[in-house]
């Protein structure tokens, strides 16, 4: 059985590969289309936001040598999301959908950039 490194994130759906977890930035917020924060004519604030509306956007993105291979991952492809209580938001598991993504590469110092950015089902 091959060892797997600790991380604080799993992803079901998408194969990352081995190493490729490593140093990830992981960004979760929530999205603009919940925000049903409406001020009143004297000015106070409401949420007027229906609570089925209340969902995640995620982007996570690393720099690394052994960078997954992302072709073949399309928007709309579905995915699971898990976070880890080390995040400090505790466990949290997310049904996604692939939103984009992005990789570049550095050729001298042979390093990819990629980021991968999905939005809660």
């Amino acid at each position: 059985m091959p060892f797997t490194p600790p991380t604080l994130l799993s992803i079901t759906g998408i194969d990352l590969g081995q190493y490729s977890a490593r140093g990830l930035t992981l960004q979760l917020q929530p999205l603009q289309s919940s925000n049903g924060l409406r001020r009143t004519i004297n000015g106070d604030l409401l949420d007027l936001t229906a609570p089925q509306f209340r969902k995640y956007s995620v982007s996570i993105s690393c720099e690394d040598v052994d960078a997954p291979d992302l072709t073949g991952i399309y928007q709309g492809m579905p995915v699971t999301v898990t976070l880890i209580p080390e995040t400090g938001i505790g466990v949290v598991t997310l049904s996604m959908l692939v939103d984009s993504w992005q990789t570049s590469a550095q050729e001298w110092e042979h390093l990819t950039n990629w980021t991968l950015n999905l939005l809660e089902a």
